[in-house]
């Protein structure tokens, strides 16, 4: 009778750890992609912020984090971010924004932006939504609310390269690019690539 129990509790166990597995799994396999143009037919744009480009002398120059690279190079993310954030009135540049992640341990060794300390730098004004999935509805959803939505794309169908979305045209994406002219919106279906991923600005919740 024992060696009976012992079965069904191994099986059990067994049974646990292969759906953890099959959890964990789940969680590392890439999101798909989504067409950078789609969804939901609109006419929405709002420009209540300045253009930051990368390549701007101000900080061009600057090292991301701790990382060897330059603000030139790698600096899209952190430009995307500044200009959603002075959307809402939050005033930090580029080069600004960029001490502040660091000082806050913000970006990873790699350079990657870890979007949970937004809200440190910007005194708990500000957060991001991490989707796990891109999805037209969800930027959708975020420009009626006129809430800005950083979004991935791929320069070549190899570099990663983030911009601002901030306006529809029809079934078109309005961006603001940090390596575009800096002067008008584009759309996001120059760059002839899906999108990969998206970040939501938004204000904090007070809940």
């Amino acid at each position: 009778m024992k060696r009976k129990n012992w079965t069904v509790v191994a099986g059990i166990v067994i049974l646990g750890i292969g759906s953890l597995g099959f959890v964990w799994i789940i969680r590392r396999m890439p999101a798909t992609p989504i067409a950078a143009s789609g969804g939901m037919s609109s006419e929405i744009r709002f420009e209540d912020a300045p253009f930051y480009l990368q390549t701007d002398a101000r900080w061009a120059h600057d090292r991301l984090g701790n990382t060897g690279a330059s603000l030139a190079s790698e600096g899209c993310t952190v430009c995307s971010l500044s200009m959603a954030l002075a959307y809402y009135g939050v005033d930090l540049t580029p080069k600004a924004l960029n001490v502040a992640l660091t000082e806050k341990g913000g970006y990873t060794d790699k350079g990657w932006l870890i979007w949970k300390r937004v809200s440190e730098v910007t005194d708990d004004q500000i957060e991001v939504g991490v989707p796990r999935q891109a999805k037209h509805a969800l930027i959708d959803e975020a420009l009626q609310a006129r809430q800005p939505v950083l979004a991935k794309v791929m320069l070549n169908a190899i570099v990663p390269h983030w911009v601002l979305i901030v306006g529809k045209s029809g079934g078109d994406y309005l961006m603001k690019d940090p390596l575009g002219n800096g002067m008008s919106l584009e759309k996001l279906s120059k760059y002839q690539s899906d999108i990969y991923a998206i970040r939501i600005v938004q204000p904090k919740s007070r809940h």
